[in-house]
């Protein structure tokens, strides 16, 4: 599984605090040969959200839309010809919101959501594991993909503003009563049903699939 979650201003997406104009992309995915994780032993559904801002030396605006995009790639390594399931739609606020940099969020709460009649995305904070630890999450409640989706940034003691922080992982935590399957039984009818239970997945901040821009 590999994270990316970076902010592009511009060329590159390498990190650098955003003024002017600035696109965010989050996205989870799973490595796919012909929609066949080679590693996942559980299914998993690749997403990717996009979201477009503005920041300046005193504010940042968070768009009033945001286009999230997912596809499946099945466990199934003896059906490597199965396509891949696609779906894209786009959720939005009541209207883009500006927020001063020295702005205060209380924790657990929604700094801004998003709807549509596919769902819901909010974005929040939490604290972290270790004191210095903020847990920045987006939680996606959709016809497609149900998954709280957390990046751990720790606040170094020497920590000024225009300064990186420190990446401390990624968590996600997959609720799977979203995910169908199907199947052609013999008397020619087909069998659906929707599998159950929730997954949580881990990547170590110093891991090589993990990408903070």
């Amino acid at each position: 599984m590999s994270n990316v979650s970076y902010a592009v201003a511009g060329n590159g997406g390498t990190y650098r605090p955003a003024k002017g104009d600035f696109e965010l992309i989050v996205g989870t995915y799973a490595t796919n040969a012909k929609a066949v994780s080679a590693y996942a032993t559980e299914t998993f559904v690749n997403m990717t959200m996009t979201l477009k801002g503005n920041a300046t030396e005193t504010d940042f605006t968070l768009g009033g839309e945001i286009s999230v995009n997912t596809e499946t790639g099945w466990p199934r390594p003896e059906e490597t010809n199965h396509d891949l399931n696609r779906y894209g739609f786009q959720m939005v606020s009541e209207q883009p919101k500006t927020y001063s940099r020295a702005a205060y969020f209380s924790a657990n709460e929604p700094i801004q959501t998003w709807n549509s009649c596919c769902g819901t995305v909010k974005l929040f904070w939490r604290p972290g594991p270790s004191t210095r630890d903020v847990d920045l999450c987006w939680n996606v409640d959709s016809w497609y993909v149900k998954r709280l989706q957390c990046s751990t940034w720790t606040l170094q003691e020497d920590w000024v503003h225009g300064l990186r922080f420190t990446g401390g992982g990624v968590y996600m935590e997959d609720d799977h009563s979203v995910i169908n399957h199907w199947e052609l039984l013999e008397n020619g009818e087909y069998r659906y049903w929707n599998e159950s239970g929730k997954y949580l997945w881990r990547v170590d901040g110093r891991s090589i699939d993990l990408f903070h821009g």
